[in-house]
């Protein structure tokens, strides 16, 4: 690469093998095939490409243009493009915050425990504002184009960093420790659809397509970063420098050879297990086999195609390509913009009439009666206002009439009228809330399967890094595969923070009872609600499972507690005569979080579990060795809690140990 403007034959720098032909062959024959569709027309598009298709959509609801093709051309102003954009955004707006309840289903030997462990994954992969916002702009691109698709891959970096230890910022005085981490990072984007190919128009199911190709253009300082390790990158020219004589060239668009970027081809081939990446006709990704070279197998182990996919609306139900709101709201559209239109000028000229004469000196024009102007008029004598009556009744009607049109295309998209009443209860306050939730339902239904396709992809390529990278995680003196924490994932203990732990072999994995003792000693001692979930590498690599996503409204700490309110009175009110008092205010309790020992007088508390320490001498006397344990396992100040005081201050605690729970859990199983 001396001489920049030399044109580069590539069979006189490099030697291509069969092999290597026969696969760049290969890829490129179906990348033309399949490129076809994108420059046929069809009937669902309204006998246009899917090139005009999309760029009109995008055009129409962005107002570059107005959404009447009739009217493109005559200036007219775009009254109404904007309403149905603050719809789609406040839609998406409550969709996107509805909080995410996955549940998941397996084969024989799916337990509740996998169950918790494939809850926790997803927390993990779906927890940030960010997530919320991509999965916003993924649907917003749907409803605009009628379809998107989003590549779903996972990165394992190894983040190279200089951890520093001190830093003076008067004399920038900085000392630094260099080290490394393993980490996991998910890549979403949405793809283009002019750069996506696939052989069947008529089938809904991208997995089903079984083949697709992606086309990717990169600049040649991109290339060489992402891509140049990869073997035969050092063959990979930009367009510019390839000279139109190589026959490898000939392969490749002519306009990629008058531009500095490299046009990329990644082939998927879900069915026989292959991935090929060709870059400006290179083969860039060869497998060796002997002496061979081969394709090279899906870099994933759940061997499915790398993407998610949903439309806004079904065109037909075998059509690949969804309907794009624009191109359906199109008519009702331009009726109300064109009686918005008229309305308006008439009530302009109402404010502002025109002035008709028969003065010779009026230079005469267009008879069009703008607002303000002079025209000569041979009917009149002198200057005279043309007076405008009221604007017909019907007009308003008319009005009514095509907005409800519109609503009905539109629905569920256009959200139900907010009452003017304000809610008396939190009950009726979150009813409400469900009945917005339900008109929604199907703009919700095709962005739910987005979002289970996606989380099943991402979950799988969460199992592929537990297993592959070897993480080295200590936790005490024990040594993990890969650790992962989670805070307040749903469990069979109800909502706990989760705890993941990857084993080599299942003679590493710790017993049932050893891990109840370890939850039980950081529960007393560090006040955690956890459940921990060890497992092998293998165990991960052979589950497989299925997702569903319910969508549940945010409910607040402030809204359970309000609706629980409302219940105990209500059931107070109703059966006083057979409640017990006692276990409504112990549940009352647990509900608000609150320690009975921290509001009751002494002797009330006992009384709450069943009667008084004097009434009962088994309770005594199961209470009290069980108190001594805790004053030995947690301190004076969680037995003072127990007995029904209020907990000590300043009580020296020691360490505990798993003897003292050992002991604890005997003294409560015999209480």
């Amino acid at each position: 690469m001396a001489n920049n403007n030399e044109k580069i034959v590539l069979e006189k720098i490099k030697h291509f093998t069969d092999d290597e032909i026969e696969v760049i062959s290969e890829v490129y024959d179906k990348y033309y095939r399949w490129r076809n569709i994108h420059y046929s027309t069809f009937d669902e598009f309204g006998g246009k490409t899917l090139k005009e298709y999309i760029s009109e959509a995008r055009d129409k609801f962005y107002g570059k243009v107005p959404i009447s093709t009739a009217y493109e051309l005559t200036g007219r102003k775009l009254y109404f493009s904007q309403e149905y954009r603050v719809a789609v955004e406040r839609v998406l707006t409550f969709i996107v915050n509805l909080s995410l309840n996955p549940q998941f289903y397996g084969i024989e030997g799916f337990d509740v425990q996998l169950s918790s462990l494939l809850n926790g994954f997803f927390k993990f992969l779906y927890r940030s504002t960010k997530d919320k916002i991509q999965n916003f702009l993924q649907f917003w691109q749907a409803i605009i184009d009628g379809t998107v698709i989003v590549y779903v891959d996972a990165r394992y970096k190894t983040r190279k960093y200089k951890d520093v230890t001190y830093f003076d910022p008067q004399t920038y005085e900085i000392k630094y420790e260099e080290k490394e981490d393993k980490i996991f990072d998910k890549e979403e984007r949405i793809v283009n659809l002019d750069d996506f190919f696939f052989p069947k128009i008529y089938e809904t199911d991208i997995q089903k397509q079984e083949e697709v190709i992606e086309r990717v253009y990169m600049k040649w300082t991109e290339f060489q970063r992402k891509f140049g390790q990869y073997p035969n990158a050092q063959y990979v020219y930009p367009g510019i420098r390839l000279s139109p004589d190589s026959l490898i060239a000939q392969l490749m668009d002519k306009t990629m050879l008058m531009q500095d970027k490299v046009e990329i081809l990644k082939y998927y081939n879900r069915a026989k297990d292959e991935f090929v990446v060709i870059a400006n006709g290179i083969w860039i990704n060869p497998v060796k086999e002997g002496r061979r070279l081969v394709k090279s197998p899906l870099p994933w182990n759940h061997k499915e195609l790398p993407f998610a996919y949903t439309v806004y609306k079904p065109i037909s139900n075998n059509f690949f390509y969804g309907a794009s709101i624009v191109h359906q709201i199109k008519s009702p559209v331009e009726a109300i913009e064109n009686l918005i239109e008229m309305s308006l000028e008439r009530i302009w000229k109402a404010i502002n009439p025109p002035i008709v004469t028969a003065d010779p000196t009026v230079p005469e024009g267009n008879f069009s009666l703008e607002g303000g102007k002079i025209y000569s008029f041979p009917m009149a004598d002198t200057f005279r206002e043309i007076q405008m009556n009221p604007l017909d009744p019907s007009v308003w009607n008319m009005n009514v009439y095509l907005q409800g049109v519109l609503e009905k295309i539109t629905t569920p998209l256009v959200p139900p009228a907010t009452p003017t009443r304000q809610p008396k209860s939190a009950a009726e306050n979150l009813l409400r809330q469900q009945a917005i939730q339900q008109s929604f339902s199907l703009p919700k239904i095709f962005y739910q399967s987005l979002l289970e396709q996606k989380a099943r992809l991402q979950i799988k390529n969460l199992l592929q890094f537990m297993t592959s990278v070897d993480m080295q995680k200590v936790v005490g003196e024990r040594k993990f595969r890969n650790v992962i924490r989670v805070n307040e994932v749903p469990s069979p203990v109800g909502v706990a923070n989760l705890e993941i732990r990857v084993t080599d072999n299942e003679e590493t994995l710790a017993s049932p009872e050893a891990l109840r003792q370890e939850k039980l000693l950081r529960a007393i001692s560090n006040k955690e609600n956890i459940e921990i979930i060890e497992v092998t590498a293998e165990m991960l690599r052979n589950l497989d499972f299925d997702i569903a996503i319910r969508f549940d409204l945010e409910q607040t700490p402030q809204v359970q507690k309000a609706l629980f309110m409302e219940f105990a009175q209500l059931l107070l009110q109703m059966f006083p005569d057979i409640v017990d008092r006692r276990k409504a205010a112990v549940r009352l309790f647990e509900i608000w979080n609150e320690s009975p020992g921290d509001w009751l007088i002494d002797g009330v508390f006992e009384y709450l579990l069943g009667g008084t320490p004097t009434q009962s001498p088994t309770t005594e006397q199961g209470v009290q060795p069980f108190i001594e344990m805790l004053t030995r396992a947690g301190g004076e100040s969680v037995a003072q809690g127990v007995k029904g005081g209020r907990p000590g201050y300043g009580s020296r605690k020691r360490k505990t140990t798993f003897a003292d729970l050992t002991d604890l859990l005997n003294v409560g199983e015999a209480i």
